[in-house]
C-alpha cells in the first residue's frame, strides 16, 4: 500500500506540472478526466468522477503523541467562541476562560482584518483589475454589515455575509453591464499564486488541518484508519483523515463537534502566528511599480509597467486612482502615459474608457530569497485563514456541514441549500468569465 502510494503520489506530481505548463481550462479539464478514471483503474484507489484518494499511515503515529495532551481539546473549545463569536454564548454553554481567551482571538482577527484584506488583494491581484475596482453608493453599508457580522456570529457570519453581499455585488455589475469579481475561484499554484511557495504554503495549511482532526479523534477514543491526499486528476484539493465513522457517530456531540472545529481551529491560529512575521517583513527594502493587468486600451500590453500617466507620476496603486479620478472627473480620456516593458521606455497617448485602466500593484523585496520567504509567509497568512473560513460553509464534503448540524438540527438543511445557492453565485463571473 505504502509503495503504491508513493508511485502515484510521483506521478500525479509529474502531470501536475503537465497541468500547470497547459493552463488552458479546456485541455486541463480533460487531462484532470482522464488522468482521475486512469489512476482509479491502474492504482485500485478509492474514488468518484475524476477525484480520487492516496490514502497512507503517514502521521498517525504521531497524532497519537499529541492527542495525550489535554490543551488541545482547551483549544478546540476557545476555536468553537472564534468560528462563531458572541453567539456561541447560546449554542453552547462556554466556560468564563474559554469565553475570555476566545473574545481575545477574536478581537485581535478583528484588528488584523485589513491585513488579510490587503494579503487577499497582493496574492490575487493579477486576476483583478484593482485600479479600477467597482465602487457602489452602499460600500460603507456593506462593510459594516460584513464586520458586525463578524464580530457577532464569528468567522462563520464573516464567511456567510461576505458570500451574500458578493451575490448581490455580482447581480449589480450584471445589471449594469459591468464586469463582476468572483467570491469564489480556484486557487492553483502557478496559475494565480506563486508555483513553488504556493504548493509549500496550500501543503502545510491541509496537513495542519488534518493533523488536528487527527489528534482530537484519537483523544475521543476515535480511531484514524489513514491519512491522505484528495486529487482531481493530477491536481490536489484537499488532505483527509479518514476516521471510524461507525465510532464517530456514536460518541457525544460536544467530542463531534471538538473533532470537526479541530482543523479550522488549527488554520487559524497558524494564520494567526504568520501575521507578526509578515508585520516584521515588512521593513525589508522593496521595489514598487504599478503593472497592467487587464488593459482596457488595445495599445497596452498585460505586463507593460506604468511609471507617468498624464501629468501624474505613478508609484503606487493610489498615484494612478488618483490620477485616473483626475481624469475621469475632467472627462478627458486622450491622456499621454510613459511605459516600460522589458526592453524599452517609451511615450504614448491612450484613449481610455473614462480615463480608467486596468491595472495592479506589484511590492518586491530586491532579494530574491526574501522575495521567496515573504510569498511564502503571505500565502500562509491569508490562505491558513481561507481554508479555515471556507471549510465552515454547511456544504457537504466541509467540515461545516456537520458542524452546523449539530448545532442547529433540522434548520441546518435551509442554511445548507442558501449556502450552496450563494456558492454558486459567486462562482458564476469565474465560470462565465
Amino acid at each position: 500500500m505504502e509503495k503504491g502510494f508513493w508511485i502515484a503520489f510521483i506521478a500525479f506530481f509529474l502531470l501536475f506540472v503537465a497541468f500547470i505548463i497547459l493552463q488552458k481550462y479546456l485541455a486541463a479539464f480533460i487531462l484532470l478526466l482522464v488522468v482521475g478514471f486512469a489512476f482509479q483503474k491502474l492504482f485500485r484507489l478509492d474514488g468518484f468522477l475524476f477525484f480520487y484518494l492516496l490514502k497512507s499511515k503517514f502521521g498517525i503515529r504521531e497524532m497519537e503523541k499529541f492527542s495525550k495532551k489535554e490543551i488541545f481539546s482547551k483549544i478546540c473549545d476557545v476555536g468553537f467562541f472564534v468560528v462563531f463569536g458572541l453567539s456561541s454564548l447560546i449554542l453552547k454553554k462556554q466556560k468564563k476562560l474559554n469565553a475570555i481567551v476566545g473574545m481575545l482571538v477574536l478581537i485581535f482577527l478583528y484588528i488584523s482584518f485589513p491585513f488579510y484584506s490587503l494579503s487577499f488583494i497582493n496574492i490575487f491581484s493579477p486576476s483583478i483589475s484593482i485600479s479600477s475596482l467597482p465602487q457602489t453608493k452602499n460600500d460603507n453599508i456593506l462593510s459594516f454589515i460584513i464586520l458586525v457580522s463578524f464580530f457577532v456570529f464569528g468567522v462563520f457570519g464573516l464567511t456567510f455575509s461576505a458570500f451574500l453581499v458578493n451575490s448581490y455585488l455580482i447581480f449589480d455589475m450584471f445589471l449594469e453591464g459591468e464586469k463582476p469579481i468572483p467570491g469564489v475561484m480556484p486557487v492553483v499554484p502557478g496559475l494565480n499564486i506563486p508555483f513553488l511557495s504556493g504548493i509549500l504554503s496550500l501543503f502545510l495549511a491541509f496537513s495542519l488541518h488534518e493533523f488536528a482532526h487527527g489528534v482530537i479523534s484519537i483523544s475521543k477514543k476515535v480511531r484514524v484508519k489513514s491519512t491522505g491526499l484528495l486529487i482531481a486528476g493530477v491536481l490536489p484539493v484537499g488532505a483527509f483523515v479518514e476516521n471510524d465513522e461507525k465510532k464517530m457517530e456514536k460518541i457525544k456531540k460536544e467530542w463531534q463537534n471538538q473533532i470537526l472545529v479541530a482543523g479550522i481551529t488549527a488554520n487559524f491560529l497558524l494564520s494567526l502566528l504568520f501575521l507578526p512575521i509578515l508585520l516584521c517583513m515588512l521593513n525589508i527594502p522593496v521595489e514598487k511599480y504599478v503593472i497592467v493587468a487587464e488593459p482596457y486600451n488595445s495599445t497596452l500590453t498585460k505586463g507593460d509597467i506604468i511609471l507617468k500617466f498624464g501629468n501624474f507620476s505613478i508609484n503606487s496603486i493610489s498615484d494612478l486612482k488618483n490620477a485616473e479620478d483626475y481624469y475621469s472627473s475632467k472627462n478627458i480620456s486622450n491622456i499621454e502615459i510613459i511605459v516600460k516593458n522589458a526592453t524599452t521606455i517609451f511615450t504614448k497617448t491612450i484613449v481610455t474608457k473614462f480615463g480608467a485602466i486596468g491595472a495592479y500593484f506589484i511590492q518586491e523585496p530586491k532579494d530574491k530569497l526574501f522575495s521567496f520567504i515573504l510569498s511564502f509567509v503571505e500565502l500562509s497568512f491569508i490562505l491558513n485563514f481561507m481554508l479555515g473560513a471556507t471549510n465552515l460553509l454547511p456544504i457537504p464534503g466541509f467540515d461545516g456541514h456537520k458542524l452546523l448540524k449539530n448545532v442547529l438540527g433540522k434548520y441546518s438543511k435551509i442554511l445548507e441549500y442558501f449556502t450552496v445557492l450563494l456558492f454558486i453565485v459567486n462562482l458564476l463571473p469565474f465560470i462565465l468569465l
